[in-house]
């Protein structure tokens, strides 16, 4: 019987941004330990300043919409 791959997707989260609430609410469980736990602490602040810069642009110029992570 010939060896078959299992494909399996990423586990995904989205948050719904709809305001400057949800976008301190985003990037504080981007930066928590236990979201990415296999991050540094460098790297979950490089993480959490991404999210922020893009979730703020979101509700700066689409007004709301939503950030996927896989």
């Amino acid at each position: 019987m010939p060896h078959q791959e299992i494909k399996s997707k990423p586990e995904t989260t989205v948050f719904l941004l709809s305001d400057m609430t949800d976008v301190q609410i985003t990037v504080s469980r981007v930066i928590n330990p236990l979201f990415i736990k296999d991050a540094s602490s460098i790297d979950r602040s490089l993480i959490g300043t991404m999210v922020s810069e893009l979730a703020t642009n979101i509700i700066k110029y689409a007004g709301r919409g939503l950030i996927r992570m896989a």
